[in-house]
Parts: C-alpha cells; structure tokens; sequence
C-alpha cells in the first residue's frame, strides 16, 4: 500500500526561488493494485515517481508506504555498468545480501523471464542492441523482488511486438501478488492496462480513480479507440464514443450496432 497525503515538491531554481514540481498531492494505491499515472510533459509524473521510490523527500505532506519499492527509470539501460549481463543482473540481490548462489538463481529466473536466456549471460550487456539492453535493466529491477513495482515510461522506444511481451510481463507480475505502476504518456497503453488512473495537471492530482471512468471525462485523455469511434459517430453510426476507451470496448460497441440494425 502507498498513501501520499498533501504531498508537494519543489526543486531549487537559484538560491532564492523554487520552483514548485507537486502540489497537495493525496491518493492511495491499495495492495496488487495496477496503476497507471499520466499528464503532460511537466506535469510532475517523473517526479512523483522518485518520491514514490524515495529517491526524493517531499518538501511537506507525506507517503506512507508498506513493502519495499523498486524503480526502473526512463530508459534504464543507461544505468548498465557490469561486464557481464549476468553480473549486471546480479548486482541488486548480492546488495540486499543474498548469497552468490541465491543471486545468481534469481537474476537467471529474471533474465528469461524477459526472454533471455543463457546464451546471453556472459555476454558484455554494453554491445547488445538497445532493445536487449532495455530487457537486461528491466531483469534488474525485477531480480529485487519488491512489493510494488514504479516504471517510468516503460514502452518508449519499442517495438509494437516487444510492447506486448512487456505488458504480458507486467501483467505476469501483477498476477503474482505485485502492485505495478506505471508512468506514462501513453494513454493507450494505460487504457489496455491499468485498472486505476492518476491523471496529473500542473502538479496537481486532476482526476482519480477507475481507468474506465477517469479517461472520458477528459478530452485530452481521449484515446486511439474513441477518437475511431467518434468518427464513426460523426458518420451517422449510433455509437457513444465515450463508451470505446479500449480496443475491445470499441470492437463491442461496434459488435452490438451491427446486431440491433441486423
């Protein structure tokens, strides 16, 4: 569980002045919650992930949390630094004190969970493509094994097939008993994903609650699926486009229409 209560944050701009990042912040993300947090860019997202993490302090209210947090940053294959991939995996648990055996164990079980497997342990992490980098840092943090899981934009950069296979992935730890956050400017991937939804405007929390319920109160928040389905409604289709947040909700809405004429 994670509580922020009137949580803000400001950065020091020269000495004199800060500049405010967060402000009055208050929500709470209940056990194996899956939630996904959005806003423009400068709206404080990046920011609130470190205080969630707490790589940040806030400069007053407070975040109360239960489990240990793990964060992997945006584009974490730039924290890789070990010669090998299997070192680099192995470096988190050998620091939470595990034996050599049991850290080896479990950054090999990490490591092909994110589809690599033991061709690729010995190999230098730093000459592997940007997408195999992207799965050694992902394997990192989830050899942790912390309670709730903070990704800052996840999915930039990858491939559509790769995307899937992270979801899938996340889902898998979710499923396991993980709260999973998720950071991004994606609202179709949170759409897809996550059951809760923290919309931020301007460091201020501006809507919060059920994905389902939060994204069509805001236009901005309008996904792939509805902008089709507002089209289709602009055309003369009898469809409340509103309703089409997902693929699927689309592809149902369309399904029931076909029904009702036939």
């Amino acid at each position: 569980m994670i509580e922020l209560r009137n949580v803000s944050f400001s950065y020091p701009s020269d000495g004199r002045q800060q500049v405010k990042v967060l402000d009055d912040v208050s929500f709470s993300i209940q056990d194996n919650g899956f939630v996904g947090i959005t806003g423009k860019i400068g709206s404080g997202k990046t920011t609130l992930c470190k205080l969630l993490c707490g790589l940040l302090k806030p400069s007053s209210g407070q975040i109360l949390k239960e489990g240990r947090v793990a964060l992997a940053m945006q584009f974490p294959e730039s924290q890789i630094f070990e010669s090998t991939v299997l070192k680099d995996v192995m470096f988190g648990p050998l620091n939470m004190g595990l034996p050599e055996e049991q850290a080896r164990s479990v950054a090999e079980k990490s490591l092909e969970s994110v589809g690599l497997d033991g061709s690729f342990f010995d190999r230098n992490p730093l000459r592997l493509s940007g997408g195999e980098k992207r799965r050694v840092a992902l394997a990192g943090v989830l050899a942790l094994d912390a309670d709730i899981y903070v990704f800052d934009e996840p999915a930039t950069s990858l491939d559509s097939r790769w995307n899937d296979s992270l979801f899938e992935l996340l889902h898998r730890l979710n499923d396991s008993g993980k709260t999973v956050i998720i950071v991004s400017h994606s609202i179709d991937d949170i759409a897809e994903n996550c059951r809760t939804l923290v919309y931020l405007e301007d460091g201020k929390v501006a809507d919060f609650g059920n994905t389902a319920d939060v994204i069509p109160r805001h236009r901005s928040l309008e996904t792939r699926a509805m902008g089709f389905a507002r089209r289709l409604a602009s055309e003369g289709m009898e469809i409340n486009y509103t309703k089409a947040v997902t693929r699927k909700d689309l592809a149902d809405l369309i399904a029931s229409r076909i029904q009702f004429q036939g």
